[in-house]
C-alpha cells in the first residue's frame, strides 16, 4: 500500500532504491510515464540484480582502503628514513633505521641500514687510529725532547773537552819554550 501511493504521484518520481530479496540485491528504478499533454499516466518500474556489482564495488573499496593504509605506512617508513639521513647529515650517526616491509622501501632501509652502521664502524675505527697517533705523537715529542736535552748536554761536554784542549795545547806551547838566557 504504502508503495502504491508512492508510485502515484509524478512528484515522488524518479526514484531509486536497492533492496534485498533473499542473497540477492536489486536495483530498482521508478520513473513517471506523461503523455503528449504532460498528463501522468502512471509509473514505469525497471529492476536489476546488483549483487554481483554490490560485492565487487564492496572489494573495490576494501582494496581501496587497505592501497590508502599500505601508501601511509610506506609514507612513516619513508618520513623515518629521512629523518634519520637528516641527522646523520648533521653529524648524528645514532639514529636508528628501521627497515620493516615488504617493498622498495624495505630494500632501501636494508641498504640504508648497512651503509649506516658501517659508516658507525669506519668512524669508530677513524677515532681510534687518531687516538693512536695522539700517543704516538706524544711519545714522539718525548723522545723529541730528550734527544734535544742529550744534544745540549753534549754540546757542553763537548765545550768542556775543547776548553780543557785548548788549555792543554796552552801547557804544551809553554813547555816546549826556550828556557830564557839569564842576563850577565
Amino acid at each position: 500500500e504504502k508503495q502504491r501511493k508512492l508510485l502515484s504521484d509524478p512528484r515522488n518520481l524518479p526514484c531509486k532504491t536497492k533492496i534485498r530479496l533473499g542473497t540477492e540485491t536489486l536495483q530498482l528504478d521508478c520513473i513517471a510515464i506523461v503523455d503528449k499533454a504532460g498528463n501522468y499516466r502512471g509509473p514505469m518500474l525497471t529492476w536489476a540484480v546488483i549483487t554481483e556489482l554490490e560485492e565487487t564495488a564492496a572489494k573495490v573499496k576494501d582494496a581501496e582502503n587497505k592501497e590508502r593504509l599500505r601508501r601511509a605506512d610506506q609514507r612513516v617508513r619513508i618520513d623515518n628514513l629521512i629523518e634519520a639521513l637528516t641527522s646523520a647529515s648533521a653529524g648524528d650517526l645514532t639514529e636508528s633505521i628501521a627497515a620493516e616491509g615488504k617493498d622498495f622501501v624495505e630494500e632501501m632501509g636494508k641498504h640504508l641500514k648497512g651503509f649506516m652502521t658501517g659508516l658507525r664502524r669506519d668512524i669508530s675505527e677513524i677515532a681510534l687510529s687518531a687516538q693512536n697517533l695522539a700517543k704516538s705523537s706524544e711519545q714522539l715529542s718525548s723522545v723529541s725532547q730528550q734527544m734535544a736535552g742529550n744534544a745540549e748536554e753534549t754540546a757542553a761536554q763537548a765545550n768542556v773537552m775543547a776548553a780543557a784542549s785548548e788549555q792543554v795545547t796552552r801547557n804544551v806551547q809553554v813547555s816546549r819554550r826556550p828556557p830564557l838566557a839569564s842576563v850577565p
